[in-house]
């Protein structure tokens, strides 16, 4: 069993800062750092989702290749978590990366190594035939 517990510290008028912290059966793995779009009324492709649990599934995407498919967000649909740096690259999903930093010195925080990131999270997520994430 993985659980992904995330926690939203930081809303700009453009993006929210978190930290994914990750337990395999009910063990600390690791935390990630994550970037979101900020809240927009959970409008879709312009919003982070609401707080909540979601039950999560490994996922092949086309635009975003192995990824993580979160389960009971209607009505939107397709939120993922995939790699990508900025906040414009989220497109309401979420981004992970192994820390923060403004990369493109826009004055906004990016997340940085989002590849090994992802390909740390998915091989913790490989295998396990439950997987969930609440959200803060």
């Amino acid at each position: 069993m993985i659980d992904l517990r995330l926690s939203r510290k930081k809303y700009t008028r453009e993006q929210t800062i978190g930290f994914m912290e990750v337990y395999r059966n009910n063990l600390f793995e690791c935390v990630l750092s994550t970037l979101e779009q900020d809240w927009a009324n959970n409008i879709r492709s312009d919003s982070c989702i609401p707080p909540g649990h979601y039950i999560i599934e490994n996922h092949s995407s086309p635009n975003h290749g192995d990824c993580l498919l979160l389960k009971g967000t209607e009505p939107r649909t397709y939120i993922l978590i995939h790699s990508g740096n900025y906040y414009n690259h989220t497109e309401g999903c979420i981004l992970v990366g192994l820390s923060h930093s403004d990369i493109n010195k826009d004055g906004y925080l990016d997340v940085i190594h989002s590849g090994d990131a992802l390909k740390k999270l998915l091989s913790l997520c490989e295998g396990e035939k439950i997987i969930s994430i609440t959200i803060e």
